[in-house]
């Protein structure tokens, strides 16, 4: 395949070089921490000696300069303004901030799905607990039809009037791609605040977050763009900047007025609260480098062909259905033949097969997620379909 500049880029073991993971471990559920690349990691590293070297003057100016610049690029990136742009630990980071600095009154009504990712679900049992905000869930099956999904939508709209839809654009598990481009225009003309859980999304997706218009958006660096862990981007719709503060509280509370718009622009309010950490969001410029030696279509094309490559040969091993992921998805459900989580999936299993996926519960069926990398190939996943099979007792 071809990168960016037109020079042949060949993807799989080859590219392992530029990453930190051992020769002989499988990253097969790269999904939920991702992998940071060198480039990524020597952004931060230079970052954290500039600090170190005048600690006032470079968290003062010079490390506040650097984010302003990453701030311009990482919006352009997802196709947001500047402004609108902010930088938060993870996606359960932004959640948190975004109900629970909501200013929700009681009976305010918040929507979400069957399928949300269980840090989403806790923060909204908190509003629902502090502030009596009524819960409704949409369920969802694996097996996911989009236009029934938005007939659904729609009528739970207008039967339950909620304040708030917190949805997933894909989920973590089982892995279910939504229409929520549509799911935005439709939050809109319900006069519905959209909340996006995009966390498997930037370097997955490509982006344009100003077109789309959602209320609020979130979405993971470290999971497929190769950035260091813990940094999220938060994008905020600028009629939305008033309705939030970051957490923790810091400075940046302290630029609001009493029933007013904040006295200092959106992402300056934020930037208190997460500059001790501009080192690791630095490290996404790295990340941004890399990917673009490399062509960010040829990036996700690899990533969605290995992981469909790699799901059904584990899928064939254990005898049960395979189903491809769609094109730009690189996570792929895989059924397994089991009722429980086997005895036999403990920190040694893992250690002897130099692998690990993720396996879950969902309507009485169990799921592993197998995910692609542009460092892997299809003898990978042979070695993941071993494990896989004694793990299910499948001979």
């Amino acid at each position: 395949m071809e990168g960016k500049d037109s020079k042949a880029v060949v993807f799989g073991h080859a590219l392992k070089k530029e990453f930190f993971v051992d020769d002989n471990v499988v990253c097969a559920n790269t999904g939920s921490f991702g992998t940071v690349c060198r480039q990524a990691f020597a952004a931060t590293e230079e970052a954290v000696k500039v600090s170190q070297k005048n600690t006032d003057l470079g968290f003062l100016y010079e490390l506040p300069r650097r984010m302003r610049r990453l701030r311009s690029r990482v919006a352009e990136f997802v196709g947001a303004k500047e402004s609108d742009i902010a930088f938060v630990g993870t996606a359960t980071h932004a959640v948190s901030t975004i109900l629970l600095t909501h200013p929700w009154k009681q009976g305010d009504r918040l929507l979400m799905l069957s399928l949300a990712y269980p840090t989403c679900s806790f923060a909204a049992d908190y509003v629902r607990d502090r502030y009596g905000v009524e819960i409704e869930l949409i369920d969802v099956d694996v097996d996911f039809d989009g236009e029934e999904f938005l007939k659904t939508v729609r009528e739970r709209f207008e039967a339950f009037r909620p304040k708030m839809f917190l949805f997933d654009l894909i989920s973590s598990m089982p892995v279910v791609l939504t229409p929520w481009e549509k799911v935005v225009e439709l939050c809109r003309e319900y006069n519905v605040l959209s909340v996006v859980d995009g966390a498997h999304s930037v370097g997955l997706l490509d982006l344009n977050l100003d077109k789309v218009q959602p209320d609020f958006f979130f979405t993971n660096t470290h999971k497929w763009l190769f950035a260091p862990s813990g940094t999220t981007i938060l994008y905020v719709s600028e009629k939305n900047h008033s309705l939030i503060d970051p957490l923790p509280l810091s400075y940046g509370y302290g630029y609001r007025k009493e029933d007013a718009k904040p006295a200092a622009p959106f992402a300056e309010r934020f930037r208190f609260s997460t500059y001790m950490d501009s080192a690791k969001y630095l490290g996404i410029e790295g990340a941004l480098d890399f990917r673009a030696t490399l062509g960010e279509e040829a990036i996700r094309r690899y990533t969605n062909e290995i992981a469909n490559k790699g799901a059904k040969i584990v899928a064939d091993a254990l005898g049960v259905p395979f189903t491809p992921a769609p094109f730009p998805l690189s996570m792929v459900n895989v059924e397994l033949p089991i009722k429980e989580v086997p005895a036999l999936a403990t920190e040694e299993f893992w250690k002897k097969h130099n692998t690990f996926v993720r396996t879950c519960e969902y309507k009485g069926k169990w799921y592993t997620r197998i995910c692609g990398c542009i460092f892997m190939e299809e003898s990978d996943y042979e070695r993941v379909a071993v494990a896989l099979k004694e793990l299910c007792g499948v001979n």
